[in-house]
């Protein structure tokens, strides 16, 4: 009906302009500032950090 029809519209204009600014601004740049999925993380941290290793020389993945 015609309320789904705005709605639609509505959510995939707001899709669109998110992904403008985020080309814009770029992707990290715009989760720093929380426009992308509502949450801020810095840069340089954020939750997971302390999870993240490098890559050792020998390091092999299968599906790449």
């Amino acid at each position: 009906g015609e309320h789904l029809e705005k709605r639609v519209d509505e959510v995939l204009n707001r899709a669109y302009d998110l992904l403008k600014e985020i080309e814009k601004e770029g992707l990290f740049k715009t989760i720093e500032k929380g426009i992308f999925a509502g949450i801020k993380r810095p840069i340089d941290g954020g939750k997971g950090l302390e999870g993240v290793i490098e890559k050792e020389e020998s390091y092999f993945n299968p599906f790449i």
